[in-house]
Order: C-alpha cells, then sequence, then structure tokens
C-alpha cells in the first residue's frame, strides 16, 4: 500500500508488482506459445504496460525538473536512464558476440545503437531469441525525444500537446495498415508506441489524474469494453475472419485504453482488497525489482535448457516443466546479474541530484476503491 512517505522517497512499491506481471506476461508468450497467448497478445501487453508506466514515471520526473537550467536536467535525465540501462545490456551484448551467437553479429550495430527496432521493421522479419530487443530499443528512442516534449512545452500547453501525440501516433499505426505495412512492422516502429508513452505521461500530470478520479466509473466500463473486443478481436484473428494487420491494429489501440487503467489503478494508494493484496505480494515485488534483467535474459532460456538436454541426451520437457525450468534459470541469471552487476551502476546514480518525488496528491487523497 502507498503511503505519504513512499511518495516522498519517489518510490510506489506497487509498482513493482505491476513490472512483475508485464514480465511474466511477456515470457509467458515467449516459453509457451499457443492459440490462446495469439488471441490475448500477452507479450504485447506486457511491453504496453512498461510503455505506459515508462510515460508516467519518465514525465513524473521531469515535471519536477521544469524551471531549471535545460542542459544540467537533460544531462541528469540522461545519466540517471545510462547508469540503469546501459551496464547490462551492452554486458549481455558483448557476451554473445563473444559466444560467436551468428544472430548476434549479424544484428551487432544496430543492437549496440539500440536501433534493433529499426532492423525489423525493414527487414519484416523477428531476430530469434534476440527479438525482444526491439522495445528496448523503442525505450530508448523515447528517452531521446521525451525531455524535450516535457522540459520545453509551456505548461498551460502540455495536456494538449500529449494529447495530440496520442492522435497522431494512433493514426500513424493505422496509416501503417492501410499502407499495407506487415503486422512485424506495424508492431515494432517506434512512433507507434508514442501514444503509449503520452498516456502515461497524462497521469503523472495532477490535474488529470484529478479528472480521471472523479470519472473513475466511466473509465473502468471502457476499459472493460476494450478488454471484451481485445479478445473477440483476437479470437476473429485466429479463426480467420480478420487478417493479422487489421487484428494487431485494433487490439494495439484497445491494449492502450486498459493498460492505461492498470497503471492508473497501480499508482493510486486506493485497490480494491484483492488488487492490493496482490501489488504487496513480497515474491512478486522482488520479481519487478529484477524485472530489468529478466526481461534481458529470458528469451535466452531456451538456448540454455536446450544446450543442457543434448549433453544429456534427453528430449526436452514441454507444458509446465518447461515453464518451471525456463523461470528457475532466468531467475537465478537475474538475482545474479542484479545483485552481482546491476547494483554497483545504480550506486552512481547519486553523482546526480535525485530528482524530487511527483506530485500524485490528487489522486491517493481519496479514500475509496478505484475500481
Amino acid at each position: 500500500m502507498k503511503t505519504e512517505s513512499s511518495l516522498a522517497s519517489g518510490h510506489i512499491p506497487g509498482l513493482d508488482a505491476l513490472r512483475a506481471i508485464a514480465v511474466l506476461l511477456v515470457a509467458f508468450q515467449h516459453w509457451q506459445p499457443s492459440s490462446l497467448g495469439f488471441v490475448l497478445l500477452f507479450g504485447n501487453t506486457g511491453v504496453g504496460c512498461f510503455f505506459v508506466l515508462s510515460g508516467f514515471l519518465i514525465t513524473a520526473i521531469l515535471l519536477k525538473q521544469r524551471g531549471k537550467p535545460f542542459w544540467p536536467a537533460l544531462l541528469t535525465f540522461h545519466w540517471r536512464r545510462a547508469v540503469r540501462i546501459y551496464p547490462s545490456y551492452y554486458a549481455l551484448n558483448i557476451a554473445l558476440l563473444a559466444a560467436g551467437i551468428p544472430v548476434a553479429w549479424e544484428t551487432a550495430g544496430w543492437n549496440f545503437t539500440y536501433t534493433t527496432n529499426l532492423y525489423i521493421f525493414a527487414t519484416a522479419e523477428w531476430i530469434g531469441n534476440l527479438s525482444h530487443f526491439w522495445s528496448l530499443a523503442v525505450e530508448f528512442q523515447f528517452y531521446l525525444f521525451w525531455p524535450f516534449i516535457i522540459l520545453l512545452t509551456p505548461a498551460k500547453w502540455l495536456g494538449r500537446v500529449l494529447a495530440a501525440i496520442i492522435v497522431l501516433s494512433t493514426a500513424t499505426r493505422l496509416g501503417f495498415y492501410f499502407g499495407g505495412f506487415g503486422a512485424t512492422q506495424i508492431k515494432t516502429f517506434t512512433l507507434n508506441y508514442f501514444d503509449y508513452f503520452a498516456c502515461g505521461g497524462l497521469l503523472a500530470m495532477p490535474a488529470v489524474r484529478e479528472r480521471l478520479w472523479s470519472l473513475r466509473s466511466l473509465f473502468n466500463k471502457l476499459a472493460l469494453a476494450c478488454l471484451a473486443l481485445f479478445v473477440a478481436t483476437g479470437l476473429a484473428r485466429n479463426s480467420g475472419l480478420m487478417d493479422v494487420e487489421a487484428a494487431i491494429s485494433i487490439q494495439l489501440i484497445l491494449l492502450l485504453v486498459f493498460t492505461t487503467q492498470f497503471v492508473f489503478l497501480t499508482t493510486c494508494e486506493s485497490h480494491q482488497a484483492a488488487w492490493k493484496r496482490l501489488l504487496n505480494f513480497a515474491p512478486l515485488r522482488y520479481l519487478g525489482v529484477i524485472s530489468y534483467g529478466f526481461y534481458l535474459y529470458h528469451n535466452l532460456a531456451g538456448s540454455f535448457w536446450k544446450i543442457v538436454f543434448e549433453k544429456l541426451h534427453m528430449e526436452e520437457p514441454g507444458g509446465i516443466t518447461r515453464l518451471a525450468l525456463y523461470f528457475a534459470w532466468t531467475t537465478i541469471v537475474s538475482v545474479i546479474s542484479y545483485h552481482g552487476f546491476e547494483v554497483f551502476f545504480l550506486r552512481l546514480k547519486s553523482i546526480s541530484r535525485k530528482p524530487a518525488a511527483a506530485d500524485l496528491t490528487p489522486c491517493i487523497s481519496h479514500p475509496k476503491s478505484a475500481i
């Protein structure tokens, strides 16, 4: 349960649990592909949550820097991002190159410059167990542009600018569909996700949160309706009633609404009892803490266990056993990565001045459940 003290420290415990849920959704679809997975797009749901959450957190940080000298604020922002995301990402890429992984060498220039999504877009082909790097590239590109939008836009125009980005990004995605681009291209182009970041950005604005709270009943019904349509669209896609590109384009719009609702509820103090208990479940929150490493490494679990079972001259198990093995390996590697490597670089954040916590009082002041 989030308290005033957690806001003062700039840390909202429930967000760790949301990160864990998001990364598990991504991992599940990669580890156990099924018709159900394609209907619900577990991976896209998890990535959508990450994007909305990033928009919320990054905007909240930048809003506190408004009015300060632009370039020092920008450098501080990028330093704090760099020590969090670069070390383990580049270490993994160097390790893959050292191991002689063909796809790592083929896409090295793109991976090292955080443009993997553009490579996938240009080739319209996924790149095996490094395909998940596309979302990290989109996130990096978001970091490049977003400070200019938040720090330089006049306060009275900021909400309108973010709303315009939502409209333009959604229109771009639909334009890609009508322009004949494939599903892989629609799913990986940077601008097609700026509406997610912008929705998260709006959630970081106290006036918007107050308005959402006053309309919470309508917002809840809209989110549930979008979820139902999301599933129906997936079923139509699987049954051949709708082509893949059309289904993906529609599902990504519907996904935007209910992932925004997830983040909104999680950043409110008042939750329904069951949701609150889930957000405070200690193992889930810890998984959220190590979720960046979990996301980085999870797609390599299959290669690891394939080698192990080949050495043992055994057939790799399926079903729940395979999921358990993949989860165990990824968790162990992520724990080692976090405590043995990432934490060292996280301490370097203190070199820059820590931004003040975002002002979320308009939301947390309400005592009743938001759902």
